[in-house]
Formats: C-alpha cells, sequence, structure tokens
C-alpha cells in the first residue's frame, strides 16, 4: 500500500503535533514536582544559608503580584507570621503551574504525579474514575487554551495544618473518547469554561510538599474554538 505526497506530509505534521504536546507535558510534569515542593522563595535559598538584608533568593520564573480576595490578606500575613518560609506570591505562582498538571494528569492517568501532589482521600478518589475508565476503555483528551485568573479565596490554619483555597477560571478543550474512537462526552472541536476551586494544605513550618486536599468545580456550556494560548494567562 503507497502512500502520496499529501498523505506523507499529513503524517510527519501528526507526528510533530503528538511529539510536541508529548514534550510539553513532560516540561509541565517536571517543573509541576518540584513547584509546590517547598513553594517558598525562602525555603528554595535555604540551603545556601541565611539571607543578607536586602538580598532576594533566585527564582525560576517571575511571579505576578498575588491575586487574594479583600478579606484573606491579614489571614496570610498571620500564616507568614507563624511561617517564615511562607511566600503568598511563590505560592500563587506554584498553584497555577499544579492546577494545570494535575488537570492533564488526570485526563492521561498519571497516578505517579497525581500521588506527589494530592492527598491520600483526593488520590484514591482520583484513581478510582481513572480505573472505571480504563476499564471502559476510555481515554481523554484535554488541552488548556489559557487560565483567566487564579485567586487565594481563603487562608487559615487548622490543627497545625495550612490550609489555602484558591479559585482557578480557565478554559479548556476536553473530550472522552470510547474505543471505537466515538466522542461520549466533551467536545473536541470547543472551548468550555470552567471554575474550580481547590483547597491545598501543608503542615506548618514543615518542608515538603503542598497538596490537593478538596476540589470543587463547575463548568460552563461549550463555545467556540479560541485561538490556542499557553495556560498562563488570557488576555
Amino acid at each position: 500500500m503507497g502512500f502520496d505526497a499529501n498523505s506523507l506530509v499529513l503524517i510527519v505534521v501528526l507526528a510533530l503535533v503528538f511529539w510536541t504536546v508529548g514534550r510539553k507535558y513532560e516540561e509541565l510534569r517536571t517543573r509541576a514536582s518540584r513547584e509546590l515542593r517547598l513553594s517558598t522563595c525562602l525555603d528554595e535559598a535555604a540551603d545556601s544559608g541565611p539571607l543578607a538584608p536586602g538580598a532576594h533568593p533566585e527564582m525560576h520564573d517571575a511571579a505576578p503580584p498575588c491575586a487574594v480576595a479583600g478579606n484573606v490578606t491579614g489571614d496570610l500575613r498571620r500564616i507568614a507570621a507563624m511561617d517564615g518560609s511562607f511566600d503568598a506570591d511563590r505560592f500563587l505562582q506554584g498553584a497555577r503551574l499544579v492546577y494545570e498538571a494535575i488537570v492533564l494528569a488526570f485526563a492521561k492517568g498519571d497516578r505517579e504525579l497525581l500521588a506527589d501532589l494530592l492527598t491520600a482521600d483526593v488520590y484514591r478518589t482520583f484513581v478510582h474514575a481513572i480505573a472505571l475508565r480504563e476499564a471502559r476503555q476510555h481515554r481523554v483528551s484535554t488541552r488548556f487554551v489559557c487560565l483567566n485568573d487564579a485567586r487565594i479565596e481563603e487562608a487559615a490554619v487548622i490543627d497545625g495544618q495550612v490550609q489555602i483555597v484558591v479559585t482557578f477560571d480557565s478554559e479548556i478543550v476536553a473530550a472522552t473518547r470510547d474505543a471505537a474512537n466515538a466522542v461520549v462526552d466533551g467536545n473536541p472541536a470547543a472551548v468550555t469554561a470552567m471554575a474550580d476551586r481547590w483547597t491545598f494544605v501543608k503542615g506548618l513550618r514543615a518542608n515538603g510538599l503542598w497538596r490537593l486536599a478538596a476540589t470543587e468545580t463547575s463548568r460552563g456550556e461549550p463555545e467556540q474554538p479560541a485561538t490556542p494560548q499557553s495556560a498562563e494567562t488570557c488576555g
């Protein structure tokens, strides 16, 4: 069986697309695995000793100003006073990255990454859903169009554990297909607005990962596709 020139071009283009998407996810996966491990500028500099007055530890990316609900600023200051390593700007920067990583990891069934970023209860819920999907021979394709907003809505210390609630407003393209490649959920040709409210937790003054402890999601009506962007910020 032969291929004409157009077919060969199409095969090459598709191969490049899958390679690019796969590489992007692997890069995101690597960054997400480390981003919330300490999630503060001060913790990342701990190995090099105390900072000189006025000095700032090196950061991988410039963090956007921290977006918080008006009544949360005082709570964040109290957390920082109790835990000198906490930095709200860096936390929110990491949360934005990890949000995308978790959504894509769930779609891909990446249990290893999910185990690093979820609490035990949430992990069991996610893995159960993945197992049901696999038993039905369903597969999910998810693409971020953009992340419109990420905002800290609540912050508290409860029983020695810091709990921070972040809301994410994003736009994604997602679809679930069965073994025959028929779409059984979602729409691969439409953008859907998502509103997520996620709770992250970490022990007070404890070195280690922030983990996702609770999720709430609402989904808007699918719209016409938008121009693909990275999931940094629309606008």
